[in-house]
């Protein structure tokens, strides 16, 4: 864990140098299409999404998420859908990200059905936007945000379960 932290570390600080000591509110969108449905003896059933993080705004936005497993940040508004993490790393760090104006970041989410779900199933699909801060533990930080899902949400379009 040690040397996962200080190999970490000049990353963070690299990207905090850029920013400002206090969060704020990023001019960013989060667009989801569905790419298809699948299903596997290990997983189950569950629908593909391909997400974009997309900056709005005139300047550029960083934020911090998982190298690795970095379905992490990702969530469901639905009790009925949630996020299926497949991603089984040899190491998980914590990177930063920038996404200059009018850029975009990528990722492919796998979404699972839990009980209750049906055709008429409607959920979203939300990332927490996790920025760093100058003089703040941001591993930490990352961490704790995702896991009580406190924070800033980015939220997609309300979508219908297929």
């Amino acid at each position: 864990m040690k040397k996962l932290i200080l190999l970490t570390l000049p990353i963070i600080t690299l990207c905090t140098s850029f920013m400002s000591p206090h969060i704020h509110e990023p001019n960013v969108q989060l667009t989801v299409s569905y790419a298809g449905s699948w299903s596997d003896t290990y997983y189950g059933s569950y629908d593909s999404y391909h997400a974009s993080i997309i900056n709005r705004g005139s300047d550029t936005v960083y934020f911090i998420n998982a190298t690795c497993s970095y379905v992490e940040a990702f969530t469901t508004d639905s009790k009925k859908a949630g996020v299926l993490n497949r991603n089984s790393c040899y190491k998980n760090g914590i990177r930063c990200y920038s996404i200059a104006p009018g850029g975009s970041h990528e990722y492919n989410i796998d979404v699972r059905p839990l009980p209750g779900i049906d055709d008429s199933t409607t959920f979203r699909i939300g990332f927490i936007w996790v920025e760093p801060v100058v003089g703040q533990d941001n591993i930490t930080s990352f961490r704790e945000k995702v896991k009580s899902k406190s924070g800033n949400i980015i939220w997609s379009d309300r979508m219908k379960w297929h």
